[in-house]
């Protein structure tokens, strides 16, 4: 079986696969993991805390399931 799993870095660019309008592009800030229940359990990836500014300069932060995320390809 293929790994399809998107594995996101702190300051990369990503932006919402839905096809919405005015979707912002916004930045990687926090990538939280859930504590331990049990000492030899690994940490769960709890999401991707994304950032950005509104067209107003208002500055916006949410946390996303990667799921819901991809990387932005800037045109060069």
């Amino acid at each position: 079986m293929r790994d399809t799993r998107i594995f996101f870095k702190l300051g990369e660019l990503v932006q919402l696969k839905q096809d919405i309008p005015n979707k912002p592009i916004m930045m990687v800030g926090k990538i939280p993991k859930s504590r331990r229940v049990m000492e030899d359990a690994p940490s769960v990836l709890i999401g991707v805390i994304c950032f950005w500014f509104t067209e107003d300069k208002r500055y916006q932060e949410r946390l996303f399931s990667t799921k819901d995320l991809e990387k932005v390809k800037l045109q060069k």
